[in-house]
């Protein structure tokens, strides 16, 4: 008798994010912060309002199709600035459209740098503002705080194109850059920007 390989079970997608598990989302960003990553609260805010329009897909990597352009995103720089200049939504959404249309776009979904701290809520903004899913899974497990610190960086993935939003839409983008130079590049271009700035890096 010929046995066949069993099938792999095909992911179970998660419920999609509602306003209603945003606090759920903030306070698991906030423990995975461990006191690092920004404050939470603000972005949380943002998330409940960006989400009372329709929620956001959540979906598994591994249901992702292979050709999928999954473009990462976040704020870089200083989180103490979003007490004075409030993060704009569009700057996210800028980046990431700006990204994919480097990598050769359209991005399929929207990806989350870190799991830990600000970064957990507004890559799910950023989401929301284009009508996209977020994959349910994240570059760093916790809050670190360089571009380098990524499980990409580490497996030997390049970030290019980084792309940097700042206030008025002013825009950097970089197509190429080694994993040792992000950092370096990322620094030098947000204090131009004003201490923070809307990142979207490895498409």
């Amino acid at each position: 008798m010929t046995r066949t390989p069993a099938e792999a079970p095909s992911p179970v997608s998660p419920a999609p994010l509602t306003a209603a598990r945003v606090p759920a989302l903030a306070a698991g960003a906030m423990l995975l912060g461990s006191g690092g990553g920004g404050e939470v609260a603000t972005g949380a805010l943002l998330l409940s309002r960006e989400l009372a329009g329709a929620p956001v897909p959540l979906l598994p990597a591994a249901a992702q199709a292979p050709d999928t352009l999954v473009v990462h995103t976040g704020l870089v720089g200083a989180p103490d600035v979003l007490a004075e200049r409030l993060a704009d939504p569009d700057d996210f959404a800028h980046a990431v459209r700006t990204a994919a249309e480097v990598a050769g776009g359209p991005a399929g979904a929207v990806g989350v740098i870190e799991i830990g701290g600000l970064n957990a809520v507004v890559a799910a903004v950023a989401a929301a503002r284009l009508g996209l899913p977020l994959v349910d899974g994240d570059l760093m497990g916790r809050a670190f705080p360089r571009i380098d610190q990524t499980v990409a960086a580490v497996a030997g993935v390049d970030p290019a194109p980084l792309v940097l939003v700042g206030p008025g839409g002013n825009t950097v983008v970089v197509r190429e850059c080694s994993r040792r130079l992000a950092e370096r590049l990322l620094r030098a271009n947000v204090l131009a920007l004003g201490g923070a700035a809307a990142l979207a890096v490895h498409p």
